[in-house]
């Protein structure tokens, strides 16, 4: 399906150059390569099919490479590796043809990444420090700082899968370094290294700076439209470290509604795991159930994810070397060597089907403690029935402990109201209690020992101090708090 999807691409962007469409000058296209870097390119995908058009019908192979090289990186980010390896061999290939030492460079460092991806972080690694010790050589380099910045990503990023990790401070000091050299870019929006400092805090718990680098991060993305998802997770986070927890689950919500459209299935994932553990504090056991049930989906999704795109990069390299074994089919020992590699990428294969049979046995142990935490939901449905009957008694009786009973069994109702006027008086506060049990007014009256009338001027009073429309039915209002 996906090979039909890009061939039609194909055909109708061939259509549209045939009638005419201009064609980018390589002016053009360097100045669409310095966009892609710097900022947030509207119509990726088609400005990049465009540009490896122009870049073909001109000869100018350096753009065509650049292009490839980033059409490259745009699969690997879509989880699409087997079209990235295919991209880059390519990049790869001009880069050689060229004879440019920075189109090699741009050609590894797109390798680093893709091998980072893939779970290779050593040779990651490697490739990243070759990239350092290649990028101070090249003079007249303009994109130098842009590049360095991207490698102190890289760095801190693929290092986290080695055997020996960076310190927490290193981290940083990777974070802050590529925040600099990003910095001395015009026109470089620095998201990632923000993004990544206020992680780094985080995890120190220095919580002030951590606010600070990821309020700079979602104000940057917002700047360039990107994809918001990620900093309103941070900062969820972060407010749940801090136990300001209205404020977390809002962050969370924010993120969630992103990361549903564009189906990013681990955000969501870690996002409910948060859901999970503030309901749990706030003792709110059916919303913490809801949260831990969509964690356990995501989470599966997410191993699906994983399987489907270590398939696509074997049957990958399974084509490649099908295609040397025919090239070298006379030579006894590629033939050797071949089956070899054949060998050990079923092999991988083998341990990727195993660690799919042990997630759907993890899966199977998930649903067990699911059904329990059912039966322990029941039970608390009913003990909250239990405490709903009691409170009634005890507005109809007007008893000294309805206020205090009250703000237990409606604490979300009460924290929110609080946020909205936290001036409340506690005769106004006791009478959105009772709209929230939805007595009338002459119930409230005749169960406080007023009149209806001096009921109906509070009501009134709490209108005007809780910014509710005189067209909104004051019952339904309270309910939707």
């Amino acid at each position: 399906m996906r090979n039909i999807k890009l061939s039609l691409i194909l055909v109708f962007t061939l259509i549209n150059f045939s009638f005419g469409q201009a064609i980018y000058t390589n002016k053009q296209i360097d100045s669409l390569i310095a966009v892609i870097n710097y900022g947030n390119l509207k119509n990726y995908r088609a400005t990049l099919q465009k540009m490896y058009f122009s870049s073909n019908h001109n000869n100018y192979l350096e753009g065509k490479c650049v292009t490839v090289l980033k059409k490259a990186r745009l699969a690997c980010e879509e989880g699409n590796y087997k079209f990235a390896h295919k991209y880059l061999d390519e990049g790869l290939a001009l880069a050689e043809e060229k004879d440019v030492d920075s189109l090699r460079l741009f050609a590894d460092i797109e390798l680093a990444v893709l091998s980072g991806r893939e779970g290779l972080n050593e040779k990651s690694v490697k490739l990243i420090e070759s990239c350092f010790s290649r990028i101070s050589k090249l003079q007249h380099f303009k994109n130098k700082e842009y590049y360095l910045g991207l490698l102190y990503t890289y760095k801190a990023m693929f290092s986290a899968g080695l055997k020996k990790q960076p310190t927490p401070k290193e981290y940083l000091e990777y974070h802050k370094k590529a925040l600099f050299h990003f910095t001395k870019v015009k026109g470089t929006i620095a998201i990632p290294a923000y993004t990544n400092i206020g992680n780094s805090y985080l995890a120190a718990k220095e919580y002030d700076s951590a606010q600070y680098y990821y309020e700079k991060a979602l104000h940057n993305r917002k700047k360039v439209k990107g994809f918001l998802a990620i900093e309103y997770a941070n900062l969820g986070e972060l407010c749940f470290e801090l136990k300001k927890y209205p404020q977390a689950l809002s962050y969370i919500d924010s993120s969630n509604v992103i990361a549903k459209k564009q189906r990013v299935y681990y955000l969501l994932e870690n996002n409910y795991a948060t859901q999970n553990k503030i309901y749990t504090e706030l003792k709110d056991y059916a919303n913490s159930y809801i949260s831990l049930k969509l964690q356990l989906v995501y989470k599966d999704s997410v191993s699906q994810g994983e399987s489907k795109i270590f398939k696509e990069g074997f049957s990958y390299y399974d084509s490649k070397a099908e295609a040397n074994n025919t090239l070298f089919a006379i030579n006894q020992s590629m033939l050797i060597i071949g089956f070899i590699i054949i060998a050990s990428l079923l092999f991988c294969l083998y341990k990727s089907y195993v660690k799919i049979l042990k997630n759907r046995a993890l899966l199977k142990e998930k649903e067990k403690e699911i059904n329990a935490d059912k039966v322990q939901i029941v039970s608390l449905k009913q003990k909250i029935t239990t405490s709903y009957e009691e409170v009634i008694v005890m507005a109809k009786k007007n008893n000294p402990l309805f206020f205090n009973s009250f703000k237990e069994l409606y604490p979300d109702f009460y924290a929110k109201l609080i946020a909205m006027q936290s001036e409340l008086t506690p005769t106004e506060q006791k009478v959105c209690f009772y709209l929230k049990l939805k007595f009338s007014t002459k119930e409230i009256a005749d169960y406080t020992f007023v009149s209806a009338k001096a009921i109906q001027n509070r009501k009134n009073r709490l209108r005007k101090r809780l910014n509710i429309p005189e067209r909104d039915d004051i019952y339904a209002w309270v309910d939707t708090i």
